[in-house]
Parts: structure tokens; C-alpha cells; sequence
């Protein structure tokens, strides 16, 4: 979820998408290769995710806190071209 259920979630209105979508794209990219694999997985995504948006919500003097359910997956989501 891109954020708690008592938080609103919110945008970039440069980047025209919402904050956890901007960073999941961001992070899906490449940003979130953490151990430099070349495959983005899930929890990786998410960890890239969680403190960008949660740093982009305060710039805008907000909290937003997106949360994940479920068991991990560690699969790759994207295996990035070299």
C-alpha cells in the first residue's frame, strides 16, 4: 500500500505520479539493484522504496508511510540490461 491507513497518499506533480510509484519506477530502473545483481526483486524494490518516499512525503510537510503485506518474494522483477 503506498501508505498507512491513516495517511493520505501523495504526488510528485512534477514527475506526474503518485510518490511510491515515482520511487518503484526509480528503483525498478536500477536504483534498487542493492547487491548489484543486475535483477531488481520485490524486496529490494521496496527497500529502495519505503525511505524515498517517506523523505519526499516530509518535503511536503506530510507523512506517508507505504507498508507491504504478504510473504517476501525473492525472485527478480526485472533483470536489468547490461
Amino acid at each position: 500500500a503506498a501508505a498507512s491507513s491513516s495517511q493520505i497518499s501523495l504526488s510528485d506533480p512534477e514527475a506526474r505520479h503518485g510518490l511510491l510509484t515515482y520511487y518503484l519506477l526509480e528503483g525498478l530502473h536500477g536504483g534498487a539493484d542493492a547487491n548489484k545483481d543486475g535483477a531488481v526483486t520485490a524486496n529490494e524494490a521496496f527497500a529502495y522504496a519505503k525511505p524515498a518516499v517517506e523523505r519526499a512525503a516530509r518535503l511536503q510537510n506530510a507523512e506517508q508511510t507505504p507498508n507491504v503485506a504478504g510473504s517476501a518474494d525473492l525472485r527478480p522483477w526485472v533483470v536489468l540490461k547490461k
